[in-house]
């Protein structure tokens, strides 16, 4: 079994225990699966949308390493940019349904202002001393 797994089934298993409050469960789990998500997904649009942008780069003759800030490329490459990180986010909900996570697909998906609030909470049970229990879902 490989360490990303291990890592999943531990953040489920906090997170089901009930020790926790439902965000904080909640962080553990969307971010070993995002970690994954951005580290693994293959998906051939993701893909061919990820060439053309490195294709369009190269003919502007930005060099490795650099880049333009968001918003501040050529209309053509942030066109790209927007269908690359819309195929990505499909890609992500797809990954986070394959690995038995619905709800959290379905808010990715469809809600992601609460998903990312839900993140945001839980990341602050664990790292800001100012956060307390009552404050989370």
């Amino acid at each position: 079994m490989r360490s990303k797994d291990i890592a999943l089934l531990d953040a489920k298993a906090v997170r089901d225990s009930g020790k926790f409050p439902p965000d904080a469960g909640f962080y553990l789990v969307a971010r070993v699966l995002l970690d994954a998500a951005f580290e693994s997904i293959e998906d051939p649009v993701v893909e061919a949308i990820g060439a053309k942008i490195d294709a369009l780069e190269e003919a502007y003759g930005l060099k490795e390493g650099e880049f333009w800030p968001i918003g501040e490329a050529p209309d053509d490459v942030e066109a790209l940019r927007a269908e690359y990180d819309a195929a990505f986010d499909r890609a992500t909900v797809q990954f986070l349904r394959d690995h038995g996570e619905e709800e959290m697909a379905t808010l990715y998906a469809d809600d992601r202002s609460t998903f990312d609030r839900r993140l945001e909470m839980g990341r602050r049970y664990f790292f800001d001393t100012k956060v307390q229990p009552d404050q989370l879902h």
